[in-house]
C-alpha cells in the first residue's frame, strides 16, 4: 500500500515533526535574489536552524527565493516525474507559500496534491490543515471559525474511508509540543548545519520550514483544531475493535 501523504504543516514529528513569527499582514515579503544560482544544490542559511525558527521574515527572504527557484526548476520537469515526486513537489509548493505568508497561494498546490493521492483517505484529508489555516489567515477569521470549519469539513467526508486518518490526525495534534519541535531542530538540524558550514539542501530547508509552520501556525490554533475534530468524531461511529491476534507459535526445532 502506498503511504498516505498528509501535507504537513503536518510536517509532523516524523519529519520534524517538519522561526520567525510570521508577519501579521498577508502581503508577501519582498523577495531579493538569492546569493546562489538556481542550479546550486544548496543555500547558505543566514542563521543556525534553531535561530531561524524565530527570525523575522526578512531573514528568510533569500532562502525562500532559492527554494522558489528550485521548485520552478522541478515544475519545468514535472512531465518526467512519477506520482510520488509530483506529490512531493505540490507539498513543497504549499509549504513555501505558508512559510512566506502567501496564504492565497496555498490551496492550489494542496488541491493538486490531493488529486494525485493513491487512496481515498488522502484525496479527502491531504493538506486539510494547510488549507484551513491559510484561509483563516487570509480572511482573518477567529479560532471559532477554524473550530467550526474543520468540524464541518470532516463531517462532510465519507467516514468509513477517512475515520482512521482523522483519529490519527487528532492524536498527532494533541501530542505536538513546542518544546519537542525546538529540541528536534536544536539537536538534529543545528548539528547537521554545523557540519555543512550552514549550507542546506532543499529537503533540509523544507524540513526547517515545516518546523516553523508547526511552531507558529499550527500550535497557536491547536485547541480549536482538536475541539473541532473531537466534535466531528463524536458524531461518527467509533472504529471497530481490533480483532485479537493469535498467540505466536513456537518455531519448530525439527527432529
Amino acid at each position: 500500500m502506498k503511504p498516505l501523504h498528509l501535507i504537513a504543516a503536518l510536517a509532523l514529528a516524523a519529519t520534524v515533526a517538519a522561526p520567525l513569527a510570521l508577519a501579521q499582514d498577508s502581503r508577501p515579503a519582498p523577495q531579493p535574489r538569492p546569493s546562489v544560482s538556481a542550479a546550486s544544490d544548496s543555500v547558505l542559511l543566514p542563521l543556525i536552524p534553531s535561530q531561524m525558527l524565530d527570525a523575522p521574515q526578512g531573514a528568510w527572504a533569500s532562502v525562500h527565493a532559492w527554494v522558489d527557484q528550485q521548485l520552478q526548476v522541478q515544475e519545468a520537469g514535472i512531465a518526467s516525474m512519477d506520482r510520488d515526486a509530483q506529490i512531493q513537489l505540490r507539498i513543497s509548493q504549499a509549504l513555501l507559500a505558508q512559510s512566506q505568508g502567501q496564504w492565497d497561494r496555498v490551496s492550489a498546490p494542496v488541491e493538486r496534491a490531493r488529486r494525485l493521492q493513491f487512496g481515498q483517505p488522502g484525496r479527502h484529508v491531504a493538506g486539510l490543515l494547510n488549507e484551513l489555516l491559510a484561509e483563516q489567515q487570509a480572511r482573518r477569521h477567529p479560532d471559532a471559525w477554524l473550530h467550526s470549519a474543520i468540524r464541518d469539513r470532516v463531517l462532510a467526508m465519507p467516514w468509513d474511508e477517512v475515520g482512521g486518518v482523522i483519529h490519527q490526525l487528532r492524536q498527532q495534534l494533541q501530542a505536538m509540543q513546542p518544546q519537542g519541535v525546538r529540541q528536534f531542530v536544536a539537536s538534529r538540524l543545528d548539528l547537521s548545519a554545523n557540519i555543512s558550514k550552514g549550507q542546506a539542501s532543499l529537503g533540509f530547508v523544507l524540513q526547517l520550514m515545516g518546523a516553523r509552520i508547526q511552531l507558529h501556525q499550527v500550535l497557536p490554533h491547536r485547541e480549536a483544531l482538536v475541539q473541532g475534530l473531537d466534535e466531528a468524531i463524536a458524531r461518527r461511529p467509533a472504529p471497530p475493535p481490533r480483532a485479537p491476534q493469535p498467540a505466536a507459535q513456537p518455531a519448530s526445532t525439527g527432529t
